[in-house]
């Protein structure tokens, strides 16, 4: 009788093998997805933009788990869908959807502003002066002076508590 059934060894060495080529799958299958994916959202969001700026953004998404993305690309598939009924009533209607929902002078602001920074304008060029350059009225300044007192002081005790740490710690030693 010839025995050709195998050893234990042999059988946990077939099953580790499986085991490694079914997770070497699924992780190729689940990398290919995800850089399809952030590549197919990268071409959509940016489909007139040189190849290098859509690979950066490419790159960037791919950072995302790939439920993360898979959820982005079903979106991006929706906003393609409803852009493409929107041209549709425009081409039948000779109208825009979004004069319909929008005030025209809403409308004509927000594409002044696009233009602008097409143009390589700020957005808005108006100069916001910051807090700091603006003086506390008396009544708010002096919490805050004793709360940024009271914080040194505490910094200080924490500090001394530390030394007298270290130098208990290098008497045990």
């Amino acid at each position: 009788m010839n025995n050709t059934k195998p050893t234990l060894r042999e059988r946990i060495a077939a099953l580790k093998a499986e085991k490694a080529t079914k997770v070497s799958s699924r992780s190729t299958k689940e990398a290919k997805t995800r850089v399809a994916a952030s590549w197919t959202i990268a071409k959509t969001l940016l489909p007139s933009a040189p190849n290098e700026v859509q690979f950066k953004l490419a790159s960037s998404l791919l950072g995302n788990s790939t439920q993360a993305l898979t959820a982005m690309l079903r979106q991006t598939a929706v906003n393609a869908h409803y852009t493409k009924i929107a041209e549709k009533f425009e081409q039948v209607h000779k109208v825009e959807l979004n004069e319909l929902i929008e005030q025209p002078a809403f409308l004509e602001k927000m594409k002044s502003e696009v233009e602008k920074e097409l143009k390589g304008e700020a957005k808005n060029a108006k100069r916001k002066k910051a807090d700091e350059e603006k003086p506390l009225p008396e009544a708010e300044a002096a919490p805050l002076e004793e709360g940024m007192e009271d914080m040194a002081e505490g910094m200080e005790e924490g500090a001394e508590d530390i030394e007298e740490g270290a130098e208990e710690g290098m008497e045990d030693m």
